[in-house]
């Protein structure tokens, strides 16, 4: 089940991190919100999803101190602040010490994709089909005008 899920989320590596990219960007604006009863429910719902993805990462880790050496912040964040008190609230910002941990390995996914050689041919091939197109429909433009 461990190898099954690592190979998921290796699999799926720059989404996973944008993601929860995103939900750390969520989670902060919602812990500076004025206090409602929806914002509560939000808050709770992304500090469930939160505290399950590192509970299930921790678990399926081969090496759990590994693990938390390299995701201390994300433990740290997990902790749950008073709202009214200013302070704590700062915990928050450490998720997005995660989340633009998690666009830089994102991005590096994407800088390795964009040097694949297939990729640039797929790009010119694209453009060209579009420059093409383009011409097609400007020149019939030009004739539908001259008929009138």
């Amino acid at each position: 089940m461990r190898d099954r899920y690592l190979a998921f989320i290796a699999r799926h590596e720059v989404a996973w991190e944008l993601t929860f990219a995103g939900l750390a960007v969520a989670y902060v604006l919602v812990g500076f919100a004025d206090e409602t009863v929806a914002v509560q429910l939000t808050e709770f719902a992304l500090t469930i999803i939160f505290a399950a993805e590192f509970a299930t990462r921790i678990a399926a880790s081969c090496d759990r101190r590994a693990y938390l050496r390299g995701h201390w912040i994300d433990l740290v964040a997990l902790i749950p602040t008073i709202r009214g008190f200013r302070l704590a609230r700062l915990l928050r910002l450490l998720r997005l010490v995660r989340a633009f941990a998690g666009v830089y390995r994102a991005l590096n996914q994407v800088s390795a994709l964009a040097q694949h050689r297939g990729l640039a041919w797929l790009f010119v091939t694209w453009g060209a089909v579009m420059v093409i197109c383009s011409l097609a429909l400007y020149g019939g433009r030009e004739r539908r005008q001259q008929r009138r």
